[in-house]
């Protein structure tokens, strides 16, 4: 017994100076923290000129179907819904997808399936494993405007007439996903949309052509309106600045005379063998010292090879 007690006090002893030694001497070296970081989540956009906030947002994807939601504390509701997975540019019209807005007492008064309606969500992250998406979009929304007794109103011509929402600028970031594990991949769409001067600008006709610079137009056969964006063949995705005339430049055609850019910016997002997407904002001027005369915005091209 006596030998185990001395036994029990020189480890305690030991122990103790371990301890001490320990406390007093400085960690040295790189030390790897399985704290993960926090992972802060956002919705925003402008809806009619005014800050929209989601309190919550979600991603889900079923069946080869995603839904990008977020809402206010306010009841007020943003719903995507696409045809597709994962990173890329989808269309929010047609078979393609919708977006709608509303209040809480009717959260799918606008839709982009109404006539009038367009939009765009670009999906920049989409992370299964870490159950992240981020992205930004913009659309909009129609609905039927209708008198007393619930009948569409009707404007000179006998045609039904329309009330719409604006959402800009809308942007998510980090907000959670969840999916059912589909493998659907995103339609083949090719496509130029933009809007021009506030009035939406679809083409009917796509041309490109390769020849040290890639030159894009998309024509509108109805209008006989066309935009026409130029950057080099080896360009790498990211940002650049459209400019009246450089190798990175812009026009719009509005069935008279070309307007070139004057300012602009040009993001693409992909130059491969397979695929050319990117997006485009820009100013157009007549002369490179005349004034603003129109003003492209929300451009999205898409052609696949």
């Amino acid at each position: 017994m006596k030998l185990n007690s001395l036994f029990a006090l020189a480890f305690l002893s030991f122990f103790t100076l371990m301890h001490l030694s320990c406390d007093n001497e400085p960690l040295e070296g790189d030390f790897v923290s399985d704290i993960p970081e926090e992972v802060i989540a956002s919705f925003t956009a402008v809806v009619e000129g005014v800050t929209f906030v989601g309190d919550t947002a979600q991603a889900v994807t079923i069946s080869g179907v995603t839904s990008i939601t977020g809402i206010k504390g306010n009841g007020d509701k943003i719903v995507m819904t696409f045809q597709g997975i994962g990173v890329g540019a989808f269309n929010l019209t047609g078979n393609s997808g919708e977006a709608t807005f509303g209040i809480s007492s009717a959260p799918t008064a606008f839709s982009t399936q109404n006539e009038g309606g367009i939009g765009e969500i670009i999906v920049t992250q989409y992370d299964v494993e870490l159950g992240l998406a981020s992205g930004t979009f913009a659309f909009i929304a129609t609905r039927a405007l209708l008198d007393a007794n619930g009948q569409p109103i009707l404007d000179g011509n006998g045609n039904p007439t329309f009330d719409s929402v604006t959402v800009a600028n809308g942007v998510f970031n980090n907000i959670p996903l969840v999916s059912d594990g589909s493998t659907t991949m995103p339609p083949q769409e090719d496509f130029m949309r933009a809007r021009i001067d506030t009035l939406v600008f679809e083409t009917t006709n796509l041309t490109i052509v390769t020849s040290g610079l890639i030159t894009v137009q998309g024509v509108n056969a109805l209008t006989n309106e066309s935009l026409t964006i130029a950057f080099p063949e080896t360009t790498v995705p990211g940002t650049y600045d459209l400019t009246f005339n450089g190798d990175f430049s812009a026009g719009y055609f509005n069935n008279e005379v070309t307007f070139t850019s004057k300012t602009g910016v040009l993001t693409i997002i992909e130059n491969s063998a397979n695929l050319i997407r990117f997006t485009f904002s820009f100013e157009a001027s007549l002369l490179e010292d005349g004034d603003i005369e129109h003003v492209v915005t929300e451009g999205l091209f898409q052609y696949f090879l």
